[in-house]
Parts: C-alpha cells; structure tokens; sequence
C-alpha cells in the first residue's frame, strides 16, 4: 500500500510539474514579463526592492531613484496584488536578492476580503515559478475550491487549447528590462480628489490578517538583515469605497491604525493621503494622478523624490552614479525619459 501512495504521489507532483511547464503556452504572458525578468533572469542585485500592487508600479520610479541618489532598486508588483501576496513575492525575489531595504506599499491592507481577488492573485502567482514558496502561496491565499485550479492551471484555461501562441513561449522579458518594473503612465486625470481628509488622528484597529502580514514582514526582515520602509500611495479614497466594497469603509482610521502600529513596531510609514505630506512633496492632485487611483508620471517624480531622500538619508545607500560599472543605469534612464519626449 505504501508503494501505491508513493506512486501516486510522484504521479500528482509530476502532473503539477507539466501543467506549471505548459502554462506560458495558454496564458497571455506579456504582463509577466518584467517580473520574471526581475525574479529570476538578471544578475544584478538590487538595493531596494519595491513590492506592492498597481499603486506600487506606477508609484516609484527605480530610475529617476538611480538619478537623484543614485542606488538601484526593482519594482516586484502586480494590478490588484493585495498585501498578503506581496509576502510571497518578496520571498521569491529574496531567493536572489540581498537588498538593504525593502518598500512595501499599503493599499490593500484595508483589504477586508477572507481570500485575494481570484483574477488578480491568479495573475500574480502565474509569474513565479513552481516552488514550495509557490504552492505555500497557493495554499495560503487561495479558497481550497479553487486549488486545483492553481496546481493544475490548464483546467482554467483549457479553452486555449485551440489557439495556442507559438510565441508565447518566446522570452521577451528584457524588452522593457530598463524601466526595472515600473510602468509609466502619462495621461493627466484633471479632476479633484472627492475625499477631503478629516486630520482627526483617529484609529481604527489594524485588520488581523493585515497585522499577521505586517509581523511576517518584519520577521522575514531580521532574519534577512534588510529594513523595512512602509508607503501610501496618494489616492482618491471615496472612489475606492464606491468601486470596492471589500475595501474598509473607514479607511482613513484603518490607515492611522496601521500607521500607529508601524510606529509601535519601529518602522516608518509614509501616508501621501494626509495634508501634511501631500503639501509637502506639492502633490497637485488633478495634474499628479492618471485617475482616482494611481498616480502619472508627474506624481511619480515627486514621490520618488521624497522618498528616495529619506531612503538615501536614513540607510546609508551607495551612490553608484560616477561608478563606471553601473553606467548602464544612465543610460535606463535616458530611455526613460525619451518615452516622454517622443512626441
């Protein structure tokens, strides 16, 4: 009987095995891209690492970090990743990298949901590859009814059988390899943020599962010997509200909580939905936001800007802009820019 259950075994893990190998041919792969080109294709080791959500891609920018301070970073996230995924990403890229510091964005710590979004956290996880952090990851984030679904990923897309894209086998992850992650947005929102802050300093009790993350974080940073930096991006928290209703409904309370408890622990966060911080990096919401939600790349100058100071200032980062070594980061940026200037 032992000799069955073994069989069989090896049998299943094998069948996962193919059906993690076979998955690029059926999924739209091109979004994943950028992260495994971070995760697993390049030999450089990053300073920082930025981990979060949509809020996080279009938040920082690794080379307008390089050119004011000139240490290198790498943006890991992906649309809709909630915070508890963030975990096991920051796990994966820590299969290689050392880094000094590790960002982690905020925003779906008012996540109120049991489980990640299924489309969201299915598109996250499609970008690591298998591994025990992977099938961790799955086991943890995910309803045990969609587990087979995630062990077994062509059962979700079976319908893909019949138009099967030779080129989706095809590695393109260094095509946009000098943005490190980042995904510019250009258009201008042009319109007011509906939410006006109340100041009251009123906490709301830090949602458990956000919590049990946040304490991983920090373990997984004395064990590792980075720290830990905790950002907000600047967003329009009515809309969020109205279009998510997992989301908190008093997330400006739930936001001083976190930040209270982060402050309790020993770490810092910057919150850009408060006055105070707003005015000082002279965010201008209608011209600084792609919409009600993430910023353009006016907001994302003026973050990184303040952001990378307190990070160059407080941890003591190289600065590699005159090492002739890291030339090549000059020249990322310079493409950076000539996106913007190509009209």
């Amino acid at each position: 009987m032992s000799k069955m259950i073994v069989k069989g075994l090896s049998l299943i893990t094998l069948l996962i095995g193919i059906s993690f190998a076979l998955l690029p041919a059926f999924i739209y792969v091109g979004p994943t891209n950028r992260l495994r080109a971070g995760l697993y294709d390049t030999d450089e080791i990053f300073d920082v690492l930025l981990v979060g959500s949509s809020h996080m891609l279009n938040g920082l920018s690794p080379n307008y970090l390089f050119t004011d301070y000139g240490f290198t970073s790498y943006v890991f996230a992906t649309g809709g990743q909630r915070f508890d995924v963030n975990y096991y990403f920051l796990k994966e890229a820590l299969k290689k990298q050392k880094p000094k510091v590790v960002v982690l964005e905020l925003y779906f710590a008012a996540d109120t949901s049991e489980y990640s979004h299924i489309g969201y956290t299915r598109n996250a996880l499609n970008c690591l590859t298998p591994s025990a952090n992977k099938l961790e990851a799955i086991l943890s984030l995910t309803s045990p009814d969609s587990w087979l679904y995630y062990l077994f990923p062509f059962l979700e897309y079976h319908s893909n059988w019949t138009d099967v894209n030779i080129n989706q086998y095809k590695k393109n992850s260094y095509e946009n390899y000098f943005l490190k992650g980042f995904t510019p947005e250009m258009e201008i929102w042009g319109a007011e943020d509906s939410y006006t802050p109340k100041n009251d300093g009123i906490k709301a009790e830090i949602l458990p599962k956000t919590k049990k993350y946040i304490d991983l974080f920090i373990e997984l940073g004395t064990e590792r010997s980075f720290d830990l930096l905790f950002t907000l991006m600047p967003f329009d928290i009515n809309e969020t509200i109205y279009n998510d209703p997992g989301y908190y409904n008093d997330a400006e309370a739930l936001y001083n909580g976190i930040e209270y408890y982060l402050s309790y622990r020993g770490y810092t966060m910057f919150n850009y939905n408060k006055t105070q911080l707003r005015d000082a990096i002279e965010l201008d919401f209608p011209n600084d936001m792609l919409n009600g939600g993430h910023m353009n790349i006016n907001g994302t100058a003026k973050v990184s800007k303040h952001v990378g100071q307190y990070l160059s200032e407080t941890y003591n980062l190289p600065d590699y802009r005159n090492d002739s070594d890291f030339a090549i980061w000059h020249e990322y940026a310079e493409r950076q820019n000539q996106l913007f200037n190509s009209d």
